[in-house]
Order: C-alpha cells, then structure tokens, then sequence
C-alpha cells in the first residue's frame, strides 16, 4: 500500500474532512441568518424613524399650511430636509405635481400618478384618494445609484383644512395630497 491509500484510509481522514466540511457549512449558514437578521432589524429601524420623520414634518408644516403661507412651508422643508440622512422631501397635490420639496428644482414637477406606487390611490379610472392611510414604505435605487427608504403618507383634509377662510377644500375631499420623505440607506452600507 502506497502513502496516498494510507492516509486516504486512515481514521483521521474519514473523521476530519467531513468535520471541516459540516463546521464550514454550519458557520456560513449562521453567518448569513445572522446577516439577514441585523438587516431585518436596522431596515425595520430605519423604517420607523422614516415614519416619526413623517410625522414630525407633516406637524411642523401643518400650520404654515393651513394659513397657505407657502415660503414657510418651503423653508421648513428645506431645512429638515437639509439633514445628513434625509435624501428627500416632496409635498405632491392629488394630481401628482410637485407643489413643495428639499430641492427647489423639483417644484412643478409631475410624476405619473398610474405608477407604483401612486396607483394604490390612483385606479386607472381616474384619481381614487379617498383613504387616509397610505403608509407605503419601500426601498428605491435612484438613478445615481443612491438607495433610499421611501415613505409615502397622505395629508388628510382635516376639519381645519376644510373650514379655512384661506383657502378651504370641500370637506368631502379626504386627501389633499401625498408628503413623501426619502431617508438615504448609506449608514447600512458602513
């Protein structure tokens, strides 16, 4: 018997390789449940802060709004939206025009309201907002390459909205438009 039979016979050979082979297994497996955990959790983190930064915009821009000082409204997004992990804020009308955002440049701009996801309010028979609840979330690549966690919430038509000598809506109307606020997936790349 030469030395290659030996060893490929030997005890140690039959019982190692195997070994390696399950441990290399075992841990790759656990390294990626682990992964796709830590994943889950900071996406679901950064999920809920999008919808407190929502929140918090949709207050501090609820009283220039109802007064339709528009500046103000301007300014205030501007500047929330200046911040190192915010990607974006954009205030659409129910027709789909940008009427306020982060980036002046933006404003007037029109997105197709029969694309996703404004066709969860929109049904190609024409403008459906009815429900207040939009609450989408969803992870985009902008075309810079850029990921962002987008969140999209509806401006309801409250009693003060409808009631307003400035420039009152029916109170039929339920929706006035859509805030959409874009938190930058960079810090889950570090």
């Amino acid at each position: 018997m030469n030395r290659r039979e030996a060893v490929s016979r030997s005890l140690v050979t039959r019982l190692v390789i195997p070994l390696w082979i399950t441990v290399g297994v075992v841990i790759a497996g656990y390294a990626y449940v682990s992964y796709q955990t830590n994943r889950s959790h900071f996406l679901a983190a950064i999920r809920r802060d999008t919808e407190r930064s929502t929140e918090l915009i949709r207050r501090a821009t609820h009283y220039g709004m109802l007064l339709n000082r528009k500046n103000d409204v301007q300014s205030i997004i501007e500047q929330l939206g200046s911040g190192p992990d915010v990607a974006a804020i954009r205030v659409f009308d129910k027709r789909g025009d940008v009427v306020f955002s982060s980036d002046r440049a933006e404003i007037g701009q029109h997105v197709d309201v029969s694309a996703q996801p404004c066709i969860a309010c929109h049904l190609p028979a024409g403008p459906t907002l009815t429900s207040t609840d939009i609450g989408i979330s969803e992870l985009v690549r902008r075309p810079s390459g850029l990921q962002v966690l987008r969140h999209l919430h509806s401006i309801e038509n409250r009693p003060g909205c409808s009631t307003s000598a400035c420039h009152a809506h029916p109170a039929a109307q339920k929706v006035l438009g859509v805030l959409d606020v874009e938190m930058s997936m960079e810090p889950m790349r570090h």
